[in-house]
């Protein structure tokens, strides 16, 4: 006969779609991760309901003890999230099983190019998205300022005319001090799109900015659910020398709007990072934010 402990070595952990059955282990996983709140339980009825990206969980005994989801943007931008480990199985390659699970599956039926976020301090993520072929792309940390009362004269909102004139500046950026072209959609970077323009634009979260000194600049925001005091910037386009006054207008822009203060995921970038300290802005984190991504087998063999 075999005890529980032979029992338990014949267990083999086993990556598949997560189902609505998973919700507890779920909850349960992550609420043993870190100190404060997870946000994976608050998205996971949107993630089971997701059926153009991958949810999927690592099942070992029958319980759920790691997860992962692979996130359709656009059509041919993907995003790898929400990779967990319940603590007690950590060390046994189970986020290994699930990088590999979805990567797998974009392989097969994905496109284009994948991206994720993660932590400086996280070295073991880092080793894995750099062994599964990934680059890094960026690194951002977190700047924010007080609201600034003032006059907002040098903004005004976009309108979906002015589509194709953002999106071929976006695409002019290469720049580190900007982020090279990506824009932070909620701790989501993506290449800038007309869908991801128009969707800021129904939103009334993009702004056009004319400097009678400084020329023309962009302003794009976005959600936040942690904060709802704080303006938001998604990704600011100007020329470097007139990031000061755009930075300043953005302050009193955020008043105007009813904003405690605005936040940034800014690029590290020297001379940027001058700039937001002269304008009144500070860091908030020691850690940084390492942006990775992958172009799609066909891309390679298209080069």
């Amino acid at each position: 006969m075999i005890n529980r402990y032979q029992q338990k070595q014949l267990y083999r952990p086993v990556c598949r779609p997560a189902l609505p059955k998973d919700t507890q282990d779920v909850i349960e996983l992550t609420s043993k991760i870190w100190e404060v709140d997870d946000y994976v339980p608050y998205v996971w009825d949107e993630w089971i309901a997701d059926c153009e990206g991958l949810l999927a969980v690592c099942e070992y005994g029958g319980k759920v003890i790691g997860l992962g989801k692979l996130t359709l943007l656009t059509g041919d931008q993907w995003w790898l999230e929400g990779l967990r480990v319940h603590p007690e199985y950590e060390g046994r390659g189970i986020a290994s099983h699930l990088n590999d699970y979805l990567l797998n599956y974009w392989d097969e039926k994905g496109n284009g190019i994948v991206r994720l976020a993660t932590v400086s301090k996280r070295e073991k993520v880092k080793h894995l998205s750099e062994k599964s072929g990934f680059h890094l792309r960026g690194e951002c940390t977190n700047y924010s300022a007080a609201a600034l009362p003032g006059e907002i004269g040098h903004f005004r909102k976009l309108t979906a005319g002015a589509l194709s004139a953002i999106a071929g500046y976006l695409e002019q950026i290469t720049s580190p001090a900007f982020g090279k072209g990506l824009v932070d959609i909620g701790w989501q970077w993506a290449a800038p799109t007309e869908p991801l323009l128009r969707e800021s634009i129904e939103k009334g979260a993009a702004w056009g900015w004319a400097h009678p000194e400084y020329g023309e600049g962009f302003l794009l925001c976005r959600d936040d659910f942690e904060d709802e005091s704080a303006l938001y910037i998604g990704q600011l386009l100007c020329r470097l020398e007139a990031a000061y006054s755009f930075l300043e207008d953005i302050r009193h822009l955020a008043a105007d709007e009813g904003y405690k203060k605005v936040a940034w995921i800014a690029p590290l970038d020297t001379d940027l990072n001058i700039i937001l300290e002269e304008a009144g802005f500070q860091r908030e984190w020691d850690m940084t934010i390492l942006i990775y991504e992958k172009a799609h087998r066909s891309l390679s063999k298209a080069r």
